[in-house]
């Protein structure tokens, strides 16, 4: 495989990643990062000119913190999720980013005749 189609390959899954990570697909990670680790191995053992590696470097870091991101998101989401189930309300956005106050959810059995 040739150097440029190396970088272009992993210039895709840079790509796809950001995307998935984007739009929420985070069951594509593992697989996107499997395939990174393998296209980046592969460039490491050639050498490259500065500007292509510098170039990598900064999508490699931007994909880092949109992935680290993403993680404290889920983070947060749990820890909300158990402040619901431990009966206490939280402040929440929704995807409009309205600020919205959460209230657990009652477990009342209502009694019909």
């Amino acid at each position: 495989m040739t150097q440029n189609r190396q970088i272009e390959d992993l210039l895709t899954l840079l790509h796809e990643e950001r995307e998935a990570l984007l739009g929420g697909d985070y069951d594509q990670l593992e697989r996107l990062a499997n395939a990174k680790e393998q296209a980046v191995k592969a460039i490491q053992a050639q050498s490259m000119p500065r500007g292509i590696l510098a170039n990598l470097q900064k999508r490699l870091e931007r994909n880092m913190a949109m992935l680290g991101a993403a993680a404290e998101g889920v983070r947060d989401a749990r820890q909300r999720l158990a402040q619901l189930r431990s009966g206490h309300e939280t402040q929440m956005y929704d995807r409009l980013g309205a600020s919205r106050t959460i209230r657990p959810p009652r477990h009342e059995l209502e009694h019909k005749a």
